[in-house]
């Protein structure tokens, strides 16, 4: 490869300083040089690269070459693929060539081609970096499209690596730069970047949905708006769920109810592609909304949709809790009998889910339950306080049979 490279090009007079521990390249065309560290622990594969691009003239490739494959970006497994490395010789080689003539559209090509062979093959930090230095590429040529699409990729990385408050900002430097632009294909990048902005957004919300609850309903908010604005149903169908669940948390129980309800009216408008699962979310969240205002019909109506849901679409977790919460619910309301059906339904299929806590906490849930189902006629037992009276209270105490 060093016989691809151009010739040596010296920018100043170089002399080497060596002492036991370390060789130090000192260059009077940059200071960077002196701190580059021990070449005692690299790789000969590895020096070679590195000296290769030195004497043949690239200073700043030989300095990024070395920091990459030895400094604090350095991945082993990465940097011990020869045919990566000299992949990465040659493109940043290349980049040094382009910067120094001007031609920074090829520049910026060479790092978003490096990105994305690194991104291919796991090295995310390597990735970011070749990103960051197109970045600064694109800041250089002022070229809108350049910026957009060093932008765009950023975000999508920084999203498919969880950090999403990087990820929403560079997609809103994205959509800033798009909305004061001319580009012919205007309208069509704006779309994506409001797509973008949505999709980012909503998983910050779900992200912040425990930490932070206010910042969580601030960025589904403003998903939807996105959303609405690229023109995406299914992304507006999800984010109204989402909307709903993190109202209903934050105890706006009639926005969320509004919310849940616009999810239902779009649900069945996307049957091809539509989530099951969604939609007995949403009705469990209805009914618990219903459920805290006192609405206990209502409620109880949705419990119950949600229970023949889930039977029909084998989602035994929902209809776990949609049994259970039917079982307090009907209590509450006085049908013991019926509330007892509900929540032996519902340990039945804590059993075939194989959850013992869960049994165990709807047991005692079917307990307390019992004992209100009680209390009425021990009440009445003390109140008559006759022989008959405490005598049954005694037996029942012992068998826990039926109070007459």
């Amino acid at each position: 490869m060093s016989a691809l490279l151009p010739p040596v090009r010296t920018s100043g007079k170089r002399a080497l300083q060596q002492n036991k521990f370390r060789t130090v390249v000192i260059d009077d065309a940059t200071s960077r040089f002196a701190s580059l560290g021990s070449f005692t622990k690299t790789s000969s594969s590895h020096k070679g690269h590195s000296l290769t691009l030195l004497v043949s003239g690239y200073p700043n490739a030989f300095l990024e070459f070395f920091e990459l494959t030895e400094g604090g970006a350095s991945d082993s497994q990465i940097i011990n693929d020869e045919q990566l490395m000299t992949l990465l010789r040659s493109n940043l080689a290349s980049c040094e060539d382009y910067t120094r003539e001007g031609h920074l559209n090829d520049a910026f090509s060479s790092r978003t081609h490096l990105a994305k062979i690194f991104r291919e093959h796991g090295a995310i930090s390597h990735a970011k970096h070749h990103l960051m230095k197109a970045e600064a590429i694109a800041m250089q040529s002022n070229s809108i499209r350049l910026k957009i699409e060093a932008w765009r990729e950023l975000g999508v990385l920084f999203e498919q690596e969880g950090e999403m408050k990087e990820s929403v900002t560079y997609f809103t430097k994205q959509l800033d730069d798009l909305e004061g632009c001319d580009l012919e294909d205007r309208d069509e990048l704006l779309k994506t970047a409001w797509r973008d902005l949505a999709r980012t957004l909503y998983i910050q919300a779900k992200q912040l949905g425990s930490t932070d609850r206010e910042q969580a309903l601030s960025a589904i908010c403003n998903a939807e708006r996105f959303a609405v604005k690229g023109d995406d149903d299914q992304q507006c169908t999800r984010i109204l769920l989402e909307s709903g669940s993190l109202h209903e948390s934050n105890g706006l129980i009639d926005k969320a109810i509004d919310y849940y309800n616009r999810f239902l009216s779009r649900f069945s408008l996307l049957s091809g592609t539509a989530d099951g699962e969604e939609k007995a979310r949403a009705c469990l969240g209805l009914a618990r909304c219903y459920y805290s205002e006192g609405d206990l019909q209502r409620a109880r109506q949705y419990f119950e949709n949600l229970v023949i849901l889930c039977d029909k679409t084998g989602q035994a977790v929902l209809a776990t809790e949609a049994c259970t919460r039917l079982g307090t619910l009907i209590a509450h309301l006085g049908d013991f009998a019926e509330a007892d059906q509900w929540f032996r339904k519902a340990m039945t299929l804590a059993l075939q889910l194989k959850d013992i806590e869960l049994l165990s906490e709807i047991q005692v849930k079917a307990g307390i339950a019992q004992s209100h189902s009680v209390l009425p006629r021990v009440f009445s037992h003390l109140k008559g306080g006759t022989k008959e009276d405490l005598l049954s209270l005694l037996d029942w105490s012992f068998s826990r049979a039926p109070l007459p």
